[in-house]
């Protein structure tokens, strides 16, 4: 693929044009280098995966588990320092977090562009139009920008509303019921997982929703106890888990689309045969509508392909990343960086608005006027503290 290149996802097509003028060149170059593979070649997770997967797996455990608990802590102890702006926090953190992810990719930048710099000076391979440091990277194309963006944005906005409000509802409520509150966010993302990808939860997964939805009653008829009560306070602690369970699908939506199957869907070899008669034979037909469908053997205990269409308009979602060139660790790492700042730029931008107005320029004290010479050493360490833990929470 060039420029106008149709990609499939799902049975919805994108058609990718003029995104940039040499980007067309380079997708060409980097096409004939790679070898063709089938699905089933594609689904298999690369060397450095399978050696490091237990590795990843501990790694991204220990990051979630320890910046989930800590930053409702931290956030706590900041607002306790009569600090209580909640939505201008979580804006600053989002802001830093974007900011971030771009100071990577220009240092990134800068270091290729140097390395070329060096390595121009000798002849022999400044003789070679085919250095690897003479191609564009994929970071440096708008195509590669434009998929990340269409991938991520709708999740952008869901989680800017939900960590505004979540830091929101933390400001109104007690540390220990704003988590409880928290703890209902599996039966959202069961509702949102059956309406947006069409997904049905097990029976298992039914009694455990049963059983925590069981648990936040019998907490709710303790919560006459809780000094902070309020009505407005049980709203926003609701609300918040319920954007969190659609932030959890949508983000399972992004992923689906900006990284490999053996990433997201994991590696069913039982079925890749399948897989291949289904692209050798054609991968779509046509229903009674006319809309293609998509095949894709999964496990289940039913036989046959699933059809199985979501509000999206999409069935199957497969990775749209591919003809970028990129099948490293390097580059899975890139996309990684790259989803997380775009998605917490458009946090950003259903973040700050809010912030601006409520704890701005419609509050009795905006909060321009609560950093003082004698706090802002303080809340400048402690946001950035606070950001670049945000920004782990988010790419674990």
């Amino acid at each position: 693929g060039g420029a106008g290149t149709m990609m499939t996802t799902k049975g919805a097509s994108m058609r990718w044009s003029d995104f940039g003028e040499s980007t067309a060149e380079d997708l060409q170059a980097s096409a004939l280098e790679r070898p063709l593979l089938s699905r089933s070649a594609r689904r298999q997770p690369p060397p450095w995966f399978r050696k490091c997967r237990p590795l990843l797996l501990v790694a991204g455990s220990v990051v979630f588990l320890t910046t989930t608990s800590f930053i409702p802590v931290f956030n706590k102890r900041l607002f306790d320092r009569h600090f209580h702006y909640p939505l201008f926090t979580t804006s600053v953190y989002l802001l830093a977090c974007f900011l971030g992810g771009i100071f990577y990719f220009l240092s990134k930048w800068a270091w290729a562009r140097g390395l070329a710099h060096w390595c121009g000076d000798r002849e022999a391979q400044a003789a070679s139009p085919e250095a690897p440091w003479r191609r564009r990277p994929h970071y440096a194309t708008a195509r590669y920008w434009v998929a990340i963006v269409r991938a991520t944005w709708l999740l952008g906005v869901a989680f800017g509303l939900k960590l505004g409000l979540g830091n929101w509802g933390l400001d109104l409520v007690s540390v220990d019921y704003h988590v409880l509150f928290e703890c209902t966010a599996l039966l959202w993302v069961a509702l949102a997982g059956a309406l947006v990808l069409g997904e049905r939860p097990s029976r298992s997964s039914w009694a455990v929703i049963a059983a925590m939805v069981a648990g936040q009653v019998l907490l709710g008829l303790q919560f006459s106890s809780e000094p902070h009560a309020s009505l407005l306070g049980i709203t926003v602690n609701l609300l918040t888990p319920t954007l969190q369970g659609l932030c959890v699908v949508l983000t399972r939506y992004s992923a689906l689309l900006l990284f490999p199957d053996w990433i997201t869907k994991g590696n069913d070899d039982d079925d890749d045969d399948d897989g291949d008669e289904n692209e050798e034979d054609g991968r779509s037909h046509s229903n009674d509508d006319g809309r293609a469908i998509q095949h894709r053997s999964a496990r289940s205990h039913t036989s046959g392909a699933i059809r199985v269409w979501n509000v999206f308009g999409v069935l199957n979602l497969d990775c749209i990343m591919e003809d970028h060139g990129g099948e490293t660790f390097a580059f899975h790492v890139d996309t990684l960086v790259a989803f997380t700042s775009v998605k917490l730029l458009f946090s950003f931008l259903a973040c700050a608005p809010a912030s601006l107005l409520m704890e701005g320029f419609l509050s009795n004290q905006p909060f321009w006027t609560a950093i003082t010479g004698d706090n802002a050493g303080f809340l400048c360490w402690n946001l950035a503290i606070g950001s670049v833990v945000t920004f782990l929470l988010q790419a674990r």
